[in-house]
């Protein structure tokens, strides 16, 4: 619990880093979804920006066929500065 504690402090009490910004002009091409479908399952999801300019991951997760995940992605080069912490 004592280590679980220190990380959120950390996380809290660093600055923030901006991964990507969910503007309604954005484009989400390059986020990519990765589904059970590619061992045989039949889960489906996407990636979508609502109007309030959310990322929205969402979809089904079937349990068929053995499957049961779904997940998003973006392939970032994050450069961490002096300013932030890692």
């Amino acid at each position: 619990m004592y280590k679980l504690l220190v990380v959120l402090g950390i996380f809290f009490l660093s600055k923030e880093i901006l991964i990507f910004d969910f503007t309604k002009e954005a484009s989400i091409l390059a986020w990519r979804q990765t589904n059970d479908d590619v061992m045989g399952g039949v889960s489906t999801s996407r990636m979508t920006i609502d109007k309030n300019g959310h990322g929205v991951f969402l979809g089904n997760v079937s349990l068929d066929n053995n499957g049961g995940f779904a997940m998003t992605r973006l392939p970032v080069d994050m450069k961490i500065t002096k300013n932030h912490k890692k």
